[in-house]
């Protein structure tokens, strides 16, 4: 079980794994919690549509996320809900 937290950091890909570090630092630095998570989109869409279900049900409060311009987490929900 994921511990609860305010923010939710996905990513497609580890290359994203440098600019979305310097976003959980920052988190941090200001006492935020948060989950960081590799799942793409594109490549494993049900496994991303099941990770952001589950999120949305541990009532978290807000997504960051990384997406490139084929496809993004909003478009997969819609394909595979």
């Amino acid at each position: 079980m994921v511990a609860k937290c305010d923010v939710v950091v996905v990513m497609g890909s580890r290359s994203n794994l440098k600019v979305m570090t310097q976003a959980t630092n920052l988190l941090k630095k200001l006492g935020i919690p948060c989950e960081v998570r590799v799942v793409s989109a594109h490549r494993t869409p049900r496994k991303a549509h099941k990770y952001i279900a589950s999120v949305e049900g541990r009532g978290q409060e807000f997504i960051c996320k990384t997406a490139n311009d084929r496809i993004d987490l909003n478009e997969q929900r819609k394909r595979h809900p």
